[in-house]
């Protein structure tokens, strides 16, 4: 990111630059090829970005979350989406106390299992 940022301010700087130093072309190809390296960099680094995303499975990530998105909007506009999801939260809830219990006794029992094999 710093050398990003180098190279954007060096676009910059290169652009005011250019506009004051009309009459210098000495000045003027220093700095065109200043700028030409840095937009060189910005579009390797831009490249580089492109090629690391995988295409398929951002598809997948923005359609499950557009579909989450509109099941949350669907549940908060339905009262009988809104009584489901607090049955799903007891059962929930529920699920994780029998669990806290009943883990602890099967873990035992497989343990005593292999003990015995």
């Amino acid at each position: 990111a710093p050398q990003l940022k180098a190279a954007r301010d060096t676009l910059r700087r290169c652009s005011r630059e250019l506009e004051a130093c009309k009459d210098d072309d000495a000045a003027r190809a220093r700095l065109i090829a200043e700028a030409a390296h840095a937009a060189l960099l910005l579009r390797k680094t831009s490249s580089s970005l492109f090629a690391a995303i995988d295409g398929p499975k951002l598809l997948v990530v923005c359609k499950e979350a557009y579909l989450g998105t509109f099941a949350a909007f669907a549940a908060v506009l339905s009262s009988t989406a809104a009584k489901v999801g607090v049955g799903i939260g007891l059962g929930t809830k529920l699920a994780n106390a029998v669990n806290a219990v009943v883990a602890p006794a099967v873990a035992k029992m497989l343990r005593t299992l292999r003990d015995r094999a």
